[in-house]
């Protein structure tokens, strides 16, 4: 059977991808010599890549039928700088220098990324290539919370323990139905209701910790053996892009296949110091 013409044109009126940026900042010390800082982010992106279909065909989800423009041709995508991305954060760190056997960093990150696309191939074409504000949401590396805290505690008897946490809320995958709802050829339809990744993978939650005991052996020399635990508590951080997003996949939707960090493995070793 003869195949009906399409492919893919890069519009003739692209722009140049560019961002805005500002911020500010504040820091201030308070008492026992810890520094406390504060400060806001806004990053602006403009016309960034994304794609469009130039001849939507088919049935969109409230039944309306759309007949495609040039009926002699079959889909036709554009490649187009129309994507537009903002970033908005509040940075909270609190950090104080090695004094009394303490030294640490904390810090914490409340913060929001949307955009009208992620990719500028399949998964990023809009559900509705004549309405773009609709799949505007969440980005995939959207991280609402984020706290990290490090430090390193000096023991008695020589002994010295450092560690870093990190925690930080799921990230977003997408939500589609996993077949071609409208007839518009691409398998990215969303359920009616649901806007472009709104569903959320599970927190991660990772903890590093390391035991060393320096001794020295010379004026100059010093062996320091050490014993690293990765992941103290064991928890399993699943990778937010591996999460099944299609409904049709039954019992298997809104579940993880990968994981971004191996279980509680624990290290030996000896360093050598002249």
């Amino acid at each position: 059977m003869p195949q009906t013409p399409g492919g893919f044109a890069i519009n003739g009126k692209v722009h140049q991808p560019y961002t805005e940026q500002f911020s500010i900042a504040v820091s201030h010390e308070l008492p026992r010599g810890i520094v406390l800082d504060v400060s806001y982010a806004h990053i602006l992106g403009l016309h960034g890549w994304m794609t469009r279909e130039l001849n939507p065909q088919g049935t969109r989800t409230d039944s309306t039928v759309v007949p495609p423009r040039f009926p002699g041709l079959g889909l036709f995508s554009s490649f187009e700088t129309l994507n537009l991305a903002h970033y908005n954060a509040l940075l909270i760190s609190a950090r104080k220098d090695l004094a009394n056997r303490v030294q640490f960093q904390a810090s914490y990150t409340l913060s929001k990324a949307v955009s009208l696309s992620d990719d500028i191939f399949e998964p990023g074409v809009p559900q509705n290539s004549d309405n773009l504000a609709a799949d505007k949401g969440p980005t995939l590396r959207d991280a609402r919370h984020r706290f990290v805290l490090s430090g390193i505690v000096q023991l008695p008897l020589g002994f010295e323990t450092s560690t870093i946490a990190a925690l930080q809320s799921g990230r977003p995958y997408n939500i589609t139905t996993g077949t071609d709802d409208n007839g518009d050829g691409h398998l990215k339809d969303r359920p009616a209701g649901v806007g472009r990744n709104s569903g959320r993978a599970a927190p991660t939650y990772i903890w590093d910790l390391r035991v060393a005991r320096p001794i020295r052996i010379r004026e100059q020399a010093r062996i320091i053996p050490t014993l690293d635990i990765f992941n103290v508590v064991n928890h399993p951080n699943f990778d937010a892009e591996s999460y099944i997003g299609a409904l049709s996949a039954g019992p298997a939707f809104g579940k993880p296949t990968d994981i971004i960090s191996p279980p509680r493995q624990l290290q030996l070793g000896v360093k050598f110091v002249f």
